[in-house]
């Protein structure tokens, strides 16, 4: 019986499509691994899957990502989770600003 329509992906390019972003997905899942092991060993794992959660999130919203921003934004906010006296005591050398500028909250 006689077929109508093309095929479904002809030249490949679906499938070669479907290669890349699998591809870009394992390069940076194992980025992330690296980081998470270098950075952020005896966390909590559901500490841990929340930080990398939010830290694929700011890696999409980034317009081209390279691993060195990645890196250099994982480590920095990898602090605040391993050592949080360092940010508290950074934190206590800052001079008082004043907040200016007016915001309202509806509740």
């Amino acid at each position: 019986m006689m077929q109508l329509g093309g095929a479904p992906d002809p030249d490949g390019i679906g499938a070669a499509s479907a290669r890349h972003g699998r591809n870009r997905y394992e390069l940076w899942d194992s980025v992330n691994t690296a980081l998470a092991e270098q950075y952020l060993a005896g966390i909590s794992p559901l500490v841990l899957d929340e930080f990398e959660q939010a830290m694929s999130a700011w890696r999409r919203e980034q317009a081209a990502p390279t691993v060195r921003a990645v890196a250099d934004f994982f480590a920095a906010s990898a602090i605040a989770l391993t050592h949080p006296s360092a940010i508290t005591d950074l934190l206590t050398t800052q001079e008082p600003r004043a907040i200016t500028g007016t915001t309202s909250a509806q509740y």
